[in-house]
């Protein structure tokens, strides 16, 4: 497996894996243009088996930290350390470049990764979402954990 910083050619193959990673889930994140608003400042790591994008990670700028979000693995790859592995690699290197890097972990499944990584919980925090337009039907709420690597 080869783990590296993406670059704007890897767009369509970040999308097509969160297509196949969360079909039905924030589906305003799968178009290019939400995409390009997301890491257009920001940086991204992919993991790559047989030159196939099988893992992500991007992480957004703050004022003095990045924030680690938008990670994904292909579902056929899970259990294989991907993530772990994208996890450590990418938030090594960003450390190079800030003083912080934090994450608001949403999915119980992310956690262990991130804690190999050298992350550690800092707080729990409930989380409700309120929305002010219509939505489609989808999962809202939920808790994030809120975990720094520094």
């Amino acid at each position: 497996m080869n783990i590296r910083e993406g670059d704007t050619r890897d767009r369509d193959a970040i999308l097509a894996l969160r297509r196949l990673a969360f079909p039905d889930v924030d589906v305003e994140k799968q178009r290019a243009d939400f995409w390009h608003w997301q890491f257009g400042k920001g940086r991204y790591f992919v993991a790559e088996e047989d030159g196939r994008v099988v893992g992500h990670l991007g992480f957004m700028p703050g004022r003095e930290a990045m924030l680690a979000c938008d990670a994904m693995v292909d579902p056929s790859m899970q259990g294989r350390g991907v993530f772990s592995a994208l996890a450590t690699a990418a938030t090594e290197i960003v450390r190079r470049d800030v003083p912080r890097v934090i994450a608001f972990q949403i999915r119980d499944a992310v956690l262990p990764a991130m804690r190999r990584a050298g992350y550690a919980e800092v707080l729990r925090a409930p989380v409700v979402l309120r929305p002010t337009l219509a939505l489609p039907r989808g999962r809202v709420g939920g808790r994030a954990d809120v975990i720094g690597g520094d």
